[in-house]
């Protein structure tokens, strides 16, 4: 059963159209400005908890546990990683390099899970 429990968040301006970006993995594009990570070389900055079109507030979650939606499949305990679509994987040092928290449960492609967020 996913739950959350998000200790610090914070609002800023989507960049672009977030509005289907509900527990996704977004990074900073400039002032206050946010975008989902394009590449897996991005440095994410947290998850999307309320989403939002371009130009108006979109809440990010950077402390604590959120729901994210998965990548491919993982299992609890895994180390996850960004995926270029704002998606989360396995962490693997030469194909999702960038490290954004702990699967508190498992699951498959396109679910939603648990996670413990832990990134830089």
């Amino acid at each position: 059963m996913s739950q959350q429990s998000p200790k610090h968040k914070l609002s800023f301006i989507a960049g672009s159209d977030l509005s289907n970006a509900l527990y996704k993995i977004c990074k900073i594009t400039g002032n206050q400005t946010v975008d989902l990570v394009s590449t897996v070389n991005d440095v994410p900055l947290g998850v999307i908890s309320e989403p939002n079109i371009a130009g108006k507030p979109v809440t990010v979650t950077l402390a604590g546990t959120s729901k994210v939606v998965l990548g491919g499949n993982v299992n609890a305990g895994d180390v996850l990683a960004i995926k270029n679509d704002g998606t989360v994987v396995v962490y693997d040092s030469e194909n999702y390099p960038q490290k954004v928290g702990i699967a508190l449960e498992g699951g498959t492609t396109g679910s939603i899970i648990e996670m413990l967020i832990r990134i830089l």
